[in-house]
């Protein structure tokens, strides 16, 4: 049976040992390991064009940029388009925006 520093009898205790013969080596370590945690919402938004779906999402996320802050990204939920006698008039997305809050 081993004791000491050769044989800790969990992983815990060897972080342990280790923090406290190497500080700030272990203080680096774990700032470069650990989760940059977050809090994060997600809004749902539609944005229509008459151009193009990419210009309805553009527009969208333009739109709400201009008053949410740290958007993230965004997930498009649903396509539409709106027709009218035959012919496309106006393309619609909904969409899923995620946005940081700090």
């Amino acid at each position: 049976m081993c004791k000491g520093l050769d044989c800790p009898a969990t992983l815990f205790e060897a972080d342990i040992q280790a923090a406290s013969l190497y500080p700030e080596a272990h203080r680096l370590a774990r700032q470069e390991t650990a989760p940059n945690l977050a809090t994060a919402k997600i809004v749902e938004i539609s944005s229509s064009s008459k151009e193009s779906f990419e210009d309805a999402i553009r527009s969208g996320i333009r739109k709400i940029s201009k008053t949410v802050k740290h958007v993230q990204g965004a997930w498009i939920k649903e396509q539409k388009v709106v027709i009218d006698d035959g012919e496309i008039v106006e393309f619609r997305v909904s969409m899923q925006v995620t946005f940081v809050v700090k």
